[in-house]
């Protein structure tokens, strides 16, 4: 399965063959070079070497030939502004921590952190990890789970997360394997919290999102409905028809028509849909669909054996 670029997957300039069956939807990449090859990355990131700054020259010079590193070392387009936006020290004796801010004007601005010597003679980009910390613990405590629609036993000893998008075709065939085999394999010994993350490549997937978001203000099953909805009809939705989409599969539910009507169209839920966003970017996900099985990513539409693997482990994890 293809996994996520280095960095992020919009910073850099992915090659549209990487596409594969399983590969999840990504944020929107301008075409510019091709991403580097798995050995050539793996190669490159470790240390990413800076002359030193010539006698009279300082903090300027230094940041640029970081910036000039990384633009370089990871092909990030000309599109993708890289600014350094601060430098304290870090958490290795004797390095500072250079924040590097990403922005392409169209994603949520992404930061990343480079280690330079006192010297400013080298730059690395190493993963720090804090070894007392389990990080798929920690990973969960990262989520904001209150306030979102849950589907299954709030006594589940697994929580799947999804990080998803109503028109995105990888969702929608991830829905049937979690609703014709996941949910069927484990019953209430698991639950989905859903999020949103619509891309802006994807013509009426806010729009879902935003109705998605209204018809749970009113009730958590309404959601569902629209959730089932939308990913079984997802080939006859439109921009034009979401809103009568929407109200049809609606109709059965008991919820007010008449104010989800109102929220729907002053999107007043929008800025419940832009948290997840948010959430989502401060988690490093840069596709759909992204699912997080007590701490641990699986991105893509995973077959049902990759879910079945990860939950097992989860339930014996909570047993030992």
């Amino acid at each position: 399965m293809v996994g996520f670029c280095v960095i992020t997957a919009w910073l850099l300039v992915t090659s549209t063959s990487v596409r594969a069956q399983q590969a999840p939807s990504k944020r929107p990449v301008k075409p510019s070079a091709t991403a580097p090859t798995k050995g050539a990355a793996a190669k490159a990131a470790p240390k990413l070497a800076t002359s030193a700054p010539a006698a009279g020259q300082g903090t300027d010079l230094v940041n640029q030939r970081i910036v000039d590193h990384l633009r370089s070392t990871f092909n990030v387009s000309p599109e993708v502004e890289l600014t350094v936006v601060g430098r304290n020290s870090s958490k290795l004796m004797g390095l500072d921590t250079v924040t590097v801010e990403a922005n392409d004007g169209v994603n949520t601005p992404h930061r990343l952190e480079v280690l330079v010597t006192p010297d400013n003679k080298f730059a690395l980009m190493p993963q720090i990890f804090d070894l007392s910390v389990d990080p798929f613990a920690q990973k969960m405590k990262e989520i904001n789970l209150g306030n979102s629609p849950v589907k299954g036993s709030g006594s589940a000893g697994v929580t799947i997360v999804e990080y998803s998008d109503f028109e995105c075709p990888m969702c929608s065939q991830a829905y049937h394997t979690l609703e014709d085999q996941v949910f069927k394999q484990y019953g209430d010994r698991v639950k989905l919290v859903y999020k949103n993350y619509p891309l802006p490549s994807h013509p009426w997937a806010q729009s879902a999102a935003i109705a998605g978001m209204c018809a749970f203000q009113q009730s958590n099953d309404a959601f569902w409905s629209l959730y089932r909805a939308f990913f079984e009809n997802q080939s006859s939705i439109k921009a034009e028809n979401i809103k009568g989409k929407a109200l049809e599969a609606l109709t059965k539910t008991r919820i007010n028509l008449t104010e989800f009507e109102k929220c729907y169209d002053n999107k007043s839920s929008l800025s419940r849909v832009q948290a997840d966003i948010e959430e989502a970017a401060a988690l490093n996900i840069q596709g759909t669909p992204l699912f997080i099985v007590n701490g641990r990513p699986v991105p893509g539409a995973v077959s049902f054996s990759v879910f079945q693997k990860v939950i097992e482990n989860a339930l014996k994890k909570r047993t030992n």
